[in-house]
């Protein structure tokens, strides 16, 4: 019942606030992976939670989890979703579909990335997958880290979605006005989107 429901959403709002319960929950994850690195480091002598291995991919994935499961869904999506159509007066953002595909897609990415982070314990590069330490090590981390970036994918696809579906709805409702008539809001919304959609 709730797939259903969650497939066959289209109001802006309620998108909004799933994205900010999702983000919320990928806070809270970020927020426990960070207390083990806090633990960690004040009591470094005695080493009682985590060894090298675990306190390398605790660093991964509360880096990962905070931008990709907090900050980009809640201060891009969710924020951009509540606010844009109300700020330009309309009822709906330009493509409700295009709005509910990147939810979904979102929650789909979301669960895969948690599922990886669950199963696989051996992703520890740090958030940035900087090439020494993401490419050394065994068969198995390297499998991770294809996994792990997979998930980054298709978050990336999500939002780039989202970027697309906002400067639509931007550009549908602004015509005819100057840039200057735009307003601080909208103009912010449409220059993140449009990094986000060159970006991604």
């Amino acid at each position: 019942r709730i797939c259903m429901y969650i497939l066959g959403i289209v109001n802006h709002k309620v998108i909004a606030n799933l994205y900010l319960i999702l983000g919320l929950g990928g806070l809270a994850l970020g927020a426990i992976y960070s207390l083990f690195i806090r633990l960690e480091l004040g009591f470094p002598s005695m080493s009682m939670y985590m060894s090298w291995d675990a306190y390398n991919h605790a660093v991964t994935v509360h880096g990962i989890v905070r931008i990709f499961g907090f900050v980009m869904p809640v201060l891009f999506s969710a924020y951009v979703n509540m606010f844009l159509p109300l700020t330009l007066g309309t009822a709906e953002v330009a493509y409700c579909r295009l709005n509910n595909v990147s939810l979904i897609i979102y929650i789909i990415a979301l669960f895969y990335l948690i599922m990886v982070i669950m199963c696989e314990n051996v992703i520890g590069v740090g958030w940035t997958f900087y090439p020494p330490l993401s490419t050394v090590n065994s068969f198995l981390m390297a499998h991770s880290v294809v996994l792990m970036l997979l998930a980054l994918v298709v978050m990336g696809f999500s939002t780039t979605f989202s970027a697309i579906n906002f400067m639509a709805t931007v550009l549908i409702r602004m015509v005819g006005l100057l840039r200057s008539e735009m307003g601080p809001y909208v103009a912010t919304a449409n220059a993140t989107s449009l990094l986000l959609f060159l970006v991604l």
